[in-house]
């Protein structure tokens, strides 16, 4: 998930994942009078939050839905987030970016186009979720995993884990 978000001039948010995490970002932001977009996958039932705007992104129309975890579908449904998330940073300028996950590289080229800070959620390590897809014993996927993981997180000005284990990774 791309979180893009601001201070008091505006957020944005690109959501690949953890809506529960994007809705409370989203709503003590909002509480603290800062507006907030969201930028997310063509799915999902939208909610109300003062101060915030949920943008979706384009739907393939062979895609008609998406599951939580690492999928080709979450690849294939990036690419018209990413340029959602680059038209917004485009048109708007932004105090700061949150983002998850892969989402992170969005945040990345947000970060130097606007020079704002980019936070990095980081829900799991990459090498691991190829462990999920069952490429886990493949040498060639568990280097471009960590060597990717490595690049996300020196593009993140602030990096929040979920666990120990992550922060030790």
């Amino acid at each position: 998930l791309t979180t893009l978000a601001g201070l008091r001039t505006g957020a944005l948010t690109a959501q690949t994942g953890t809506p529960f995490s994007v809705y409370n970002r989203a709503t003590i932001l909002s509480e603290l009078g800062h507006s907030v977009d969201i930028v997310t996958y063509p799915f999902g039932q939208d909610v109300r939050i003062k101060g915030c705007r949920i943008i979706r992104s384009w739907k393939p129309p062979f895609i008609r839905d998406v599951r939580p975890g690492p999928s080709l579908k979450k690849l294939l449904l990036d690419i018209p987030l990413s340029f959602a998330v680059r038209r917004l940073a485009k048109k708007r300028k932004y105090d700061a970016v949150f983002t998850h996950e892969e989402g992170a590289l969005f945040g990345r080229r947000v970060r130097r186009m606007q020079r704002i800070p980019h936070i990095y959620d980081m829900h799991s390590f990459i090498p691991i979720m190829f462990e999920e897809w069952g490429v886990s014993g493949w040498k060639l996927f568990y280097h471009l995993g960590n060597s990717f993981q490595r690049f996300l997180l020196k593009g993140s000005d602030i990096i929040i884990v979920n666990c120990r284990n992550l922060k030790e990774a």
